[in-house]
């Protein structure tokens, strides 16, 4: 868990570039001569993972590139680190804000083949659209609407009233 990495020793043997997200190892007189000439001044977080963060290994453990980033920066490690922009391989400083998990639950895009493209809008078998919205682990039922915009704007006035707006992608 990158909880338990050092960031101080992070800052010692890696430079972080906050303009563009990139990373390299530096030279670290307290690596072995060996490391330092086959590593230091090389790229570091090189490797895309299939869900498309980008990884290293450090110490023996694994960690992504965005969570050491904001930790390097900021100097602490938050319960999430988010992509403000959500391309997971964009880990410049500015794209990066730490967030609960119910503001990344919030924050979650709709997969692909959403029936209706708009979160917490549903069809019912006679015809009417039903709008509700998980605020705090809970859903909430917000009404039994004739049309899909009915439905839609109640469900983004929902989204205000609770501050979504504040946490989706931008």
């Amino acid at each position: 868990m990158s909880d338990n990495i050092n960031i101080e020793e992070l800052r010692e043997r890696l430079d972080y570039d906050e303009k563009t997200g990139k990373f390299t190892w530096r030279y670290c007189h307290s690596m072995p001569q060996a490391w330092i000439g086959r590593w230091a001044g090389k790229p570091a977080f090189t490797y895309v993972d299939k869900s498309g963060y980008v990884l290293a290994t450090f110490n023996h453990v694994n960690l992504r590139a965005h969570r050491v980033a904001f930790a390097m920066v900021h100097g602490y490690w938050p319960e999430i680190v988010d992509h403000i922009n959500g391309n997971r391989a964009d880990n410049r400083i500015v794209n990066l804000r730490a967030i609960t998990g119910s503001q990344n639950q919030i924050n979650k895009t709709l997969p692909a083949n959403h029936p209706t493209g708009v979160a917490g809008v549903t069809k019912l078998k006679s015809g009417k659209w039903k709008a509700e919205i998980k605020y705090k682990n809970r859903r909430h039922y917000l009404g039994t609407y004739s049309s899909f915009d009915e439905a839609v704007n109640a469900r983004k006035k929902a989204e205000e009233k609770h501050g979504f707006n504040n946490f989706t992608r931008t």
